[in-house]
C-alpha cells in the first residue's frame, strides 16, 4: 500500500509575501485534469485502484495483515494467557488524545470480550511522558499483572528493566521513532522498528493498539473462543480516527481508510447515542447535528484541544473516562469539565505565546531556529506555544520551562525539515527525549540549556545550508470560477479527510478582478473579508486573515491571482459550495 502521494512535476510561479506558489505542471495543458484529479489522488491516497465509492467493509478489507507486525504472535499468546488465567492486564496509556483514545479503546473492546483491564496513565508534572518506574511500582504494588503500553514505551529503556525486577511483564505499543537501543519487553509492537515488515509505517499510537484488537479477534476466533464474535471492531473505528487525527498522523495509506471509516462511524454513535460523552462534548463546542457529517476539522478544533486539556492541566483520566461512559448525566458532567479546562489552557496558551513572539522578534530574527525558555510557562502548553511559534516565523522550534528541577519542553519542526533526525544526534545529554519528524519533547538539566541553544542552532545551520525553507502553497491546478461549483465540491468530499500528507486540493484562479469587498466578523478590527469578483456571476468568496490586502486590490482595480480551496459548506441542513481564498498577489505570467 502507498505511504503518500505522489505529485506531479512542479512549477515554482512566485507567489506573495506571504508564501511561495507551486504548481502542478501538468494542470496548465492537460484539459481533462480537472476530471482525473479526483480518481487519481484517490488512488495513490489509498494505495488502491479508485473504483469510486467503497463500503466500509470494501475499505476495510484492503488493510495489510496483522501477521506482518513484527513480536504480534509472541503478544497474542501472552494476552490470551493473562486472559484465560484471570491476571490483571494494565493498560498504561499517555495524556495526549492519542494516548487517551487508545486507553479507552482496549479497554471497552476488552469488556467486550468479558476481560476487565485496568488503565493507568501517568501524570504529566509528577511522572512525566511514557513508561516509568513510579507508576510501575504502583502497579506492582497491587499484585502481579501485564502491562500493555499504548502510545508509548519504545524509548523506556529504564522502565522495562525496572518492569523486570517488579515482576512485570511489558507488551509495548507505540509508533513513535526507535531508538538505536531498544528496551527489553516481552513483545514490541511498532511498525517502525527495525525487522517488522508491517508495510504502512505511519499509525498513529492508536492505530498500532487497533491492530492489536485485529490480531487478539482473529487468534480468539481460530481457538473457538466463545466470545470472540462478540467484538465488532468497527464500532471502535471513531476512536481510531480521534485519536489519528488529534496527533497530525498522515492521512494516507492506511490511516486514510481507518480515519475515513471512523468518522462515519463517529456520527453514526453521536446520533444513535452510543457516545454520549463525546457528542455531548461537541455540542458545547458549537456542533450541531443538522451539520450532518463529522469531519476532520471538528475532531482537530472541537473534540481534540478538549481532550487534551485534561492532561496538559491534571489528570488525563476524565478524558479516558469521557470516551467510556455510557451515563449522560456524568457524561455532560465530564464534558463540561473538559470544556472549562480548556477555556482555561487557552488563556495559558495566549499569554505564554504572547510573550514567547515579543522575545522572537528580538532574539531569533538572524537565527536558523528558536530555543526558547521561561519558568513561568506551564508544561501542559509549551506544544502548543512552539507549533504557533514555529508557524508564525518557520523555524524549527523548541519551547521550555521549568519543571521541580528539570527543564522540559517540546519541539515542532517546519514542512521539509526532519526535527527528531537533528535531535536525535544530541540525545545523549538529554535526560529523555522521543517523538518523529515533526514533534519532539526532552527533558534536560538546567545547566545544559546554553548547550541545547548553541548546539540545535549549529545542527538546523548544517541541516539547512543555504536553503531557507519559505512557506510554500501546493496548488493543485488552475481553473476558472464557474468550475469550483458544487459538484466539484462534493466529489472533493470523497477525498476526505484532509489533514497532513492529504492536504485539501488548493486551486489557482488567474486573472480576475476584485469587485467589492465586505468585512467580516464580530471583532472591531477584524481582518476577515467577504469578496464579490466583478465580472463573475457568483457568490463571494470568503478570505480569512487578508482583508487589508483585498481592500488594496480592490482600490487598485488590478488584476489579481488567487489561491483557493473549494468545500461543501453545511448551513441549516443545506449544502452549498464555498470558496476560501488562502493567499492573492497581482497577476503575472506563468512560464509553460
Amino acid at each position: 500500500m502507498a505511504t503518500h502521494s505522489d505529485r506531479a512535476e512542479t512549477l515554482e510561479i512566485g507567489g506573495s509575501e506571504r508564501y511561495r506558489w507551486r504548481l502542478s505542471a501538468r494542470s496548465l495543458s492537460d484539459s481533462s485534469f480537472h476530471e482525473n484529479f479526483i480518481s487519481e489522488r484517490l488512488s495513490a491516497l489509498r494505495g488502491i485502484a479508485a473504483e469510486g465509492a467503497l463500503a466500509d467493509k470494501e475499505l476495510l478489507a484492503h488493510l495489510p495483515p496483522w501477521q506482518t507486525f513484527k513480536d504480534m504472535q509472541k503478544a497474542m499468546a501472552r494476552v490470551i494467557s493473562a486472559m484465560e488465567s484471570g491476571e490483571r492486564i494494565v493498560i498504561f496509556g499517555d495524556y495526549d488524545v492519542d494516548g487517551t483514545t487508545s486507553c479507552a479503546l482496549l479497554k471497552l473492546a476488552f469488556a467486550d470480550l468479558g476481560a476487565e483491564v485496568e488503565v493507568y496513565i501517568p501524570d504529566r508534572l509528577t511522572e512525566g511522558y511514557g513508561l516509568n518506574s513510579i507508576g510501575l511500582e504502583k502497579i506492582a504494588a497491587a499484585g502481579r499483572a501485564l502491562v500493555i503500553t499504548v502510545d508509548n514505551g519504545i524509548s523506556a529503556v529504564d522502565a522495562c528493566v525496572r518492569a523486570k525486577e517488579l515482576g512485570l511483564d511489558v507488551i509495548v505499543t507505540d509508533h513513535h521513532e526507535p531508538p538505536e537501543v531498544l528496551p527489553v519487553a516481552f513483545a514490541l509492537l511498532n511498525p517502525k522498528q527495525p525487522g517488522c515488515d508491517y508495510p504502512f509505517k505511519m499509525l498513529a499510537g492508536v492505530g498500532v493498539a487497533f491492530y492489536l484488537l485485529i490480531a487478539l479477534r482473529a487468534t480468539l476466533r481460530t481457538r473457538g473462543h466463545a466470545r470472540a464474535d462478540k467484538l465488532n471492531l468497527r464500532k471502535y473505528l471513531d476512536l481510531v480516527a480521534i485519536g489519528t487525527i488529534a496527533d497530525v498522523a498522515p492521512l494516507n495509506g492506511v490511516n486514510h481508510i481507518l480515519c475515513r471509516v471512523g468518522l462515519g462511524v463517529l456520527l453514526e454513535h453521536v446520533i444513535n447515542g452510543q457516545r454520549v460523552g463525546l457528542a455531548a462534548l461537541l455540542r458545547l463546542a458549537g456542533w450541531k447535528l443538522e451539520n450532518g457529517v463529522v469531519d476532520a476539522t471538528d475532531v482537530g478544533f472541537k473534540i481534540g484541544p478538549r481532550l487534551n486539556a485534561a492532561g496538559r492541566l491534571g489528570s488525563a483520566m476524565a478524558s479516558a473516562e469521557l470516551m467510556m461512559t455510557s451515563d449522560h448525566a456524568r457524561a455532560l458532567e465530564l464534558a463540561e469539565f473538559l470544556h472549562g479546562e480548556n477555556a482555561a489552557r487557552q488563556e495559558l496558551e495566549k499569554k505564554a505565546v504572547d510573550q514567547a513572539l515579543k522575545r522572537t522578534v528580538a532574539e531569533f530574527e538572524k537565527s536558523a531556529s528558536v530555543v526558547l525558555y521561561d519558568d513561568s510557562w506551564h508544561a501542559g502548553v509549551v506544544g502548543l506555544v512552539a507549533s504557533r511559534v514555529a508557524e508564525k516565523l518557520h523555524k524549527p522550534t523548541l519551547i521550555l520551562t521549568k519543571v521541580d528541577d528539570k527543564i522540559k519542553g517540546s519541539g515542532r519542526s517546519i514542512p521539509g525539515f526532519d526535527l527528531y533526525a537533528t535531535l536525535n544526534q544530541m540525545r545523549d545529554r538529554f535526560l529523555s527525549f522521543g517523538g518523529h519528524g515533526y514533534a519532539v519533547g526532552m527533558s534536560l538539566k538546567p545547566e545544559d540549556l546554553p548547550w541545547l541553544r548553541d548546539s540545535f542552532e549549529k545542527h538546523v545551520r548544517e541541516a539547512l545550508g543555504n536553503r531557507r525553507l519559505a512557506p510554500t502553497l501546493e496548488i493543485d491546478g488552475v481553473v476558472s470560477v464557474d468550475l469550483l461549483e458544487e459538484r466539484l465540491c462534493a466529489m472533493l468530499d470523497s477525498l476526505e479527510p484532509f489533514g497532513a500528507e492529504n492536504p485539501r486540493p488548493k486551486w489557482l484562479i488567474r486573472q480576475v478582478k476584485l469587485g467589492h469587498s465586505k468585512r467580516i466578523g464580530q471583532a472591531a478590527d477584524s481582518k476577515h473579508a467577504r469578496v464579490w469578483l466583478s465580472s463573475q456571476d457568483s457568490g463571494p468568496l470568503t478570505a480569512f486573515g487578508l482583508a487589508p490586502e483585498i481592500e488594496a486590490f480592490v482600490s487598485s482595480r488590478k488584476p489579481v491571482d488567487l489561491v483557493v480551496e473549494g468545500r461543501l459548506s453545511r448551513w441549516g441542513g443545506r449544502l452549498r459550495s464555498e470558496l476560501r481564498i488562502l493567499d492573492i498577489a497581482a497577476t503575472h505570467q506563468l512560464e509553460h
